[in-house]
């Protein structure tokens, strides 16, 4: 079940924080390393202007996701998506990612944009030095031996527009993507 989470309990909203601690904590994130962190994350995903939705599954908050108006509402930025370790791999990314967009459909939008860090040297941008390579040669030599999320977003139809180096210290590169939701 796909619930809007501007609209839950205190206890939804602490379980949803925790959620981003558990999850990117072990990947090395320097982002959300706190409960209080990860609190202060969802409560600023759930301004009024933003597309914020959790998924259930039966009765356990198993994910939730979020989008933010850029560039006139037109574009929104998809920020963040996560699902609770234990119940990755069965679809519900899948799931909440398609309500997320339709929202934003809903609203007006026509693509979505996100990026996505390799902090913890899960593809292989590092021995690619993106830095000094140009974007056309360096995504066909793009690898994702660790399992890296771009793979799973470009199974949802978006694809990778550029790649930003060393955003947050070296070695840690934004993938971005984008994905139209209007033909």
């Amino acid at each position: 079940m796909i619930r809007d989470l501007h609209q839950v309990s205190e206890e939804t909203l602490q379980q949803a924080g925790r959620m981003l601690t558990e999850v990117f904590s072990p990947l090395g994130s320097d982002e959300w390393n706190t409960e209080a962190q990860g609190l202060e994350e969802v409560r600023a995903c759930c301004d009024p202007s933003y597309v914020c939705l959790g998924i259930w599954e039966q009765d356990e908050l198993a994910g939730w996701g979020g989008a933010r108006p850029m560039y006139h509402r037109v574009t929104w930025e998809l920020h963040p998506l996560v699902i609770t370790r234990h119940l990755q791999g069965r679809g519900l990314g899948e799931k909440l990612l398609y309500s997320i967009e339709q929202e934003v459909l809903r609203l007006g939008g026509q693509g979505i944009v996100l990026g996505t860090d390799d902090e913890n040297g899960r593809t292989n941008l590092n021995e690619l030095n993106p830095a000094l390579q140009p974007l056309e040669l360096l995504l066909p030599r793009l690898e994702n031996p660790g399992n890296h999320p771009y793979s799973f977003y470009q199974r949802q139809g978006y694809r990778i527009v550029g790649i930003i180096p060393n955003t947050t210290g070296s070695g840690i590169h934004d993938i971005l993507m984008w994905k139209a939701i209007v033909d």
